[in-house]
């Protein structure tokens, strides 16, 4: 019996002991920390913020958004930093170091706040693990010079300070105002349609020198963004004009394109080259004679939009790229593919190597990471790419992208050291939509429970085998105390437990009866025969 509840105390401590271990593993993440070089800017300094990314292991990527106020803060440029829609990403490589900050550096535009966040930050270590972010508001305050009068006698045709706070214009490229802008209405509303994400404040002040707050590019929701716009004038008088705009869900109707299209292009209402793209006016290229064919691909003429362009085509047509370029950008015409069920334009990223034209393509919609990796963005010659890495730090150089390259798309694998490209059709990614193919509802299950588990951070892992353990524990607890218990009872009846005087006998030596005595007796009841009656 003491052996019993030695190896019951024994299985409790050893419990007690994974458990513990387990605790101190789960509290091994990370906490990034803001920096700035000037607590006080003014409108023209330029501000660098250091995001520090710090872990209790080595780090060999990290991932970090940082998001901020466009209208006070303009993003110049960074370490290991792009931005990404409305805010700016951060893809670093520590290289095995246990903390790793990144400078990024920005231009104070307009005074305000700025508040400053740091998000959906991470590391690869032994495993993917995010960490917490954090945040700090920036105030810039307005550089107002002082009209105070001096001992000094002023000259007395200088200029009084203006109270004019009247705006001069105010446009919204993608939208038409409404009310039609006049400097006394200060309320108005503006329409776009559902793939203009993004959109242009500008406004001029009737006053050279007033200032004006709230203006520049802005991201849009869906449904209706508020902006206001303040108009300081140079004797500190306010004048705020609020603006909503409203963007169109798919659901609703879109009649906006012409008043889109006068907006931006009033000389050109029905301009066939003009395509709008997230707010931005760009220009379809009909004229490619300078420009270097992608390698495999050759200039044809199609029918677009009532004219004919110029595009590019590989064989067999599979692929068409249209070269565009923004009329507000001074830079080169990008190519980009048309999207005929969505009627957009978007523009690529792309590879020229091993004597072939790489297109990247986001991961397939109905893929997942398989076990042994994990989604993260990559660079590639300074593009962002959707790409599959490796969890094992001894491939960390190695990462996994979907690509159209010869009239198909294929997996291939990266190597981000020696900068190629290599056909994958080994890699099967995880399918998360039904096949066709018949599957054991057994082996679905088993699948999907080790996908679901897999796919766990690394402390829902603990808590999931502490509570296998826990429950393991209280089982073979249960069963020591049904083996205790029957010994008891085994113990009790070999003492002696149940005694006959219980039961009002008293079976004693000399009330025997004698074994033969009692066969004779048997021996003549069987052979006695049967009477006649």
């Amino acid at each position: 019996m003491k052996k019993i509840w030695r190896s019951f105390f024994l299985l409790i401590i050893a419990v007690i002991v994974v458990v513990s271990s387990l605790n101190i593993v789960s509290f091994a993440a990370g906490n990034t920390v803001l920096g700035i070089n000037n607590k006080s800017p003014k409108v023209g300094d330029t501000v660098v913020i250091t995001v520090t990314i710090r872990a209790n292991e080595a780090m060999y990527a990290t991932e970090a958004y940082l998001s901020y106020d466009k209208s006070v803060l303009k993003f110049e440029n960074g370490t290991s930093a792009n931005t990404d829609g409305d805010k700016i990403k951060i893809v670093g490589t520590p290289g095995g170091n246990d903390n790793q900050s990144y400078n990024l550096n920005f231009t104070v535009i307009a005074a305000g706040k700025s508040g400053i966040t740091v998000s959906d930050a991470s590391y690869v270590g032994q495993d993917m693990v995010s960490v917490t972010g954090s945040s700090f508001t920036l105030t810039v305050e307005e550089d107002v010079t002082s009209s105070t009068p001096s001992d000094t006698p002023s000259d007395t045709t200088s200029t009084p300070p203006s109270s004019n706070a009247n705006l001069a214009s105010l446009k919204v490229s993608g939208g038409t105002l409404s009310p039609k802008f006049d400097a006394n209405t200060t309320s108005y509303t503006v329409t776009v349609a559902n793939d203009v994400k993004k959109t242009t404040i500008t406004a001029t002040t009737a006053d050279k020198d007033a200032k004006i707050n709230g203006a520049g590019n802005i991201n849009l929701n869906i449904g209706d963004n508020k902006r206001i716009i303040t108009v300081t004038a140079t004797d500190g008088t306010k004048k705020v004009y609020n603006l909503i705009i409203k963007r169109l869900s798919d659901e609703e109707p879109d009649d906006t394109s012409s008043d889109s299209t006068t907006s931006e292009n009033p000389s050109e209402p029905s301009d066939p080259y003009a395509v709008m793209i997230d707010g931005v006016l760009y220009r379809i290229q009909t004229d490619l004679s300078g420009l270097t064919p992608p390698i495999g691909y050759n200039q044809t003429e199609i029918a677009y939009n009532g004219v004919t362009i110029p595009v590019y085509t590989d064989s067999g047509s599979k692929m068409m790229l249209y070269s565009l370029k923004s009329d507000s950008s001074e830079g080169d015409a990008q190519l980009y593919i048309y999207d005929s069920v969505k009627k957009q334009f978007k523009k690529i990223e792309f590879i020229e190597t091993n004597d072939r034209f790489y297109i990247f393509t986001d991961l397939e919609k109905n893929v997942s990471a398989p076990s042994g990796f994990y989604e993260k963005h990559i660079e590639i010659e300074g593009k962002q790419i959707k790409a599959f890495a490796y969890k094992d730090n001894l491939l960390r150089d190695f990462y996994v992208v979907y690509c159209y390259t010869d009239g198909k798309y294929e997996y291939y694998r990266y190597d981000s050291k020696e900068q190629t490209l290599q056909r994958f059709p080994e890699f099967a990614p995880v399918i998360s939509e039904e096949t066709d193919a018949p599957v054991s509802s057994n082996d679905s299950e088993d699948a999907g429970l080790l996908e679901k588990f897999s796919a766990l951070p690394e402390n829902g892992k603990i808590v999931i085998i502490a509570i296998i353990i826990a429950a393991v524990s209280i089982i073979a607890l249960i069963i020591l105390l049904v083996i205790f218990i029957i010994n008891r009872r085994d113990e009790d009846y070999k003492e002696g437990a149940f005694s006959t005087e219980d039961y009002g006998y008293d079976y004693s030596v000399d009330d025997a009866v004698p074994f033969d005595t009692v066969t004779k007796d048997i021996t003549d009841t069987n052979t006695t025969e049967p009477q006649d009656e």
